[in-house]
């Protein structure tokens, strides 16, 4: 008897030890959580802004995709959206000097990563993949998605989620781009999926007809509809009830440890978008008030 009290006596000590045993883990792993949180988030002395600074000027990224980013046919400068953005969010910081950097769209994440440049502006839209890698600003414009088609639609192209068990369709879009990601997830089948290098070789299938469409965002498919308005539509590709046709925003990009950079580059950002002077540079390329991302913030759209 006194041995079999003794077993029953050991049973519920073992088990009324070991919760708090677990509390204290769960606290330890949330505590480990929320400090590399607060590294991750919070504006630090990284060196960053001293690099900057100690180069005299700012190194841009960007590759040809208009509206957002190209080059002019007659000076040969950058220009577009968000090269010109970049250039009063960078004055209003007090550098004085941009240099830019050219490079295919597919080598911009490499390219930040490698410090080739300091900052990417071409367009680039805010998305939890993309956010793994790289830090964003806070949005700066707010996109719908579009399709370049054959003058009329003629496939009736509808909404994004509109799309699902069509097989009749043959899409061309650019390679790692946020249109691909969307309409690969509807379940379109791989032969739906044309990829393309570019919205120039998108835009030459089009009219070709090699493809029944090209699928970007609405201001640059408008831009190259206007190229050939007699044989091009550009059509929008929304329907507000549905998140698979949800805008798309656009920001700039940093290194993931560059967060003094982001930080300054945020604080001048917020006292330029909006103003008079940077909604006159917005309607040169087609965007008005109307585009702008409103109160939306980066951390809600990367958490979507």
């Amino acid at each position: 008897m006194p041995t079999t009290q003794g077993s029953r006596d050991e049973v519920p000590t073992a088990s009324y030890e070991s919760p708090p045993t677990r509390r204290r883990l769960w606290w330890l792993m949330g505590g480990v959580l929320l400090a590399a949180l607060a590294w991750w988030l919070v504006p630090r002395d990284d060196g960053s802004m001293a690099r900057v600074q100690a180069s005299g000027g700012l190194r841009i990224g960007y590759a040809v995709d208009a509206p957002y980013a190209m080059v002019s046919p007659t000076t040969g400068e950058v220009t577009g959206e968000s090269a010109e953005t970049a250039r009063l969010v960078a004055e209003q910081m007090g550098i004085g000097r941009v240099d830019w950097v050219q490079s295919d769209r597919n080598d911009l994440q490499s390219g930040l990563l490698a410090h080739r440049f300091d900052v990417v502006a071409a367009g680039l839209f805010i998305t939890p993949e993309l956010a793994a890698h790289m830090r964003f600003s806070e949005p700066t414009l707010r996109v719908q998605p579009g399709w370049l088609v054959p003058r009329g639609n003629p496939k009736a192209l509808p909404a994004y989620a509109a799309l699902t068990g069509r097989t009749d369709l043959r899409i061309a879009v650019l390679q790692g781009s946020t249109e691909q990601a969307r309409l690969a997830r509807l379940g379109l089948p791989e032969t739906a999926l044309i990829i393309v290098p570019d919205a120039q070789v998108g835009q030459a299938a089009v009219l070709a007809g090699s493809v029944d469409a090209l699928a970007l965002s609405l201001p640059s498919v408008r831009r190259l509809a206007a190229n050939a308005p007699d044989r091009l539509d550009a059509v929008p590709a929304v329907d507000p009830n549905n998140r698979a046709d949800a805008p798309a925003y656009v920001a700039f990009a940093f290194h993931p440890r560059d967060a003094e950079l982001q930080a300054a580059w945020n604080a001048a950002q917020a006292q330029v978008v909006g103003t008079p002077r940077h909604l006159a540079t917005l309607g040169s390329f087609g965007f008005t008030a109307d585009d702008l991302p409103g109160s939306v913030r980066t951390a809600d759209l990367v958490a979507r």
